[in-house]
């Protein structure tokens, strides 16, 4: 059984550099869940729990019920404050809006993802699982870069991808959008990877 890695499949998606740089992106479908507050709080547990959860579950029902598998992809995390601007890394406060997100592949059809869920739900007695959906995104033009370092300290490494878009004669449009190339329980906070993006217009 051939088995799915979107990380290998798609290198453009998951690829930046450390200068900052365009992509344009199309439609992407992707596990979410949405909520508020600072992220590694108990809300943003529970919203990570439920996603995997259903990841997971999912991936395991395509394998073994429907012969098709794929890997688990990497964690993301869409954040933005309710007047529309973007967050700022290290700044968080109550107010900010986030979506975590699991990218899956264009295979995975809402209609077993409910069924996953309402199985999770029924099994786990819990409600949780109910706030995962099957979204499609398409955040086109983004302008991007990749951090290295802890999360605590993208503050200058988004400073100069917003500048690098002012001089492209381009603005911010839509949630700022981070991918986590490493898993931070296994890796020194020094060579932790993540790929910032912003999506833009033209100004």
């Amino acid at each position: 059984m051939e088995k799915v890695d979107l990380a290998k499949a798609d290198k453009q998606y998951y690829s930046a550099g450390k200068e900052p740089s365009l992509v344009t992106l199309g439609p992407l479908a992707y596990l979410a869940v949405d909520g508020q507050g600072t992220p590694g709080e108990d809300a943003f547990q529970e919203a990570f729990a439920a996603l995997y959860g259903v990841a997971y579950t999912t991936k395991f029902h395509y394998k073994l019920k429907l012969g098709r598998d794929y890997s688990v992809a990497k964690l993301e995390g869409l954040y933005w404050f309710p007047d529309g601007g973007s967050s700022i890394g290290g700044t968080a406060t109550d107010g900010l809006r986030w979506t975590v997100l699991l990218r899956v592949p264009e295979f995975v059809e809402p209609t077993e993802v409910e069924a996953m869920k309402a199985d999770l739900c029924a099994k786990k007695e819990s409600d949780i699982y109910t706030r995962v959906r099957l979204d499609v995104i398409a955040e086109g033009l983004c302008a991007q870069i990749m951090h290295v370092g802890p999360y605590s300290e993208e503050r200058e490494t988004i400073a100069r991808l917003l500048a690098y878009a002012e001089e492209q004669g381009l603005k911010p449009h839509g949630p700022h959008h981070e991918i986590y190339m490493n898993d931070p329980r296994r890796t020194d906070p020094s060579k932790l990877r993540t790929i910032l993006r912003q999506p833009v217009v033209k100004a």
